[in-house]
């Protein structure tokens, strides 16, 4: 089956006659026309609440909340509180070898619920350029 093609499985079965629609409505007729038009949006997921712990957030696996919690970032208010990019430049701080922009993306997907691949290039190059600025520290 192709993918990126807007039918489903069940589509393709019924249109290689796996699933006869020969006179009367068969149980999958419902189906069809409840969840296969063409013009559905795509279903979106809800904002996630500010308690939810680092871990079940997008794109951060074991490795990465164990380093937000090592930061006290445990929740996802705690990385709203310090965002996205301060809390990239701590970790690459911290350990420097092992951080990479993929983190960023992936701590930027991560509050905005989006999977860090699907984050369009001009945010992308904003995040970067955020994050090679030099940190301010006190009045200046």
């Amino acid at each position: 089956m192709v993918t990126g093609c807007q039918y489903s499985w069940f589509d393709h079965k019924r249109m290689c006659n796996k699933f006869p629609t020969k006179g009367t409505p068969n149980r999958y007729d419902s189906f069809f026309k409840k969840w296969m038009r063409p013009s559905r949006a795509p279903k979106t997921r809800n904002a996630l609440p500010a308690s939810t712990p680092v871990h079940e957030l997008k794109n951060l696996g074991p490795v990465s909340a164990g380093r937000l919690r090592e930061l006290g970032c445990r929740t996802r208010a705690d990385l709203e509180a310090l965002g996205a990019v301060m809390a990239y430049k701590i970790l690459k701080h911290h350990h420097p070898g092992d951080v990479s922009l993929n983190l960023l993306y992936a701590l930027h997907g991560a509050l905005t619920d989006t999977h860090w691949t699907s984050i369009p290039p001009e945010v992308k190059a904003r995040l970067k350029a955020e994050a090679a600025a030099p940190m301010t520290i006190g009045p200046g």
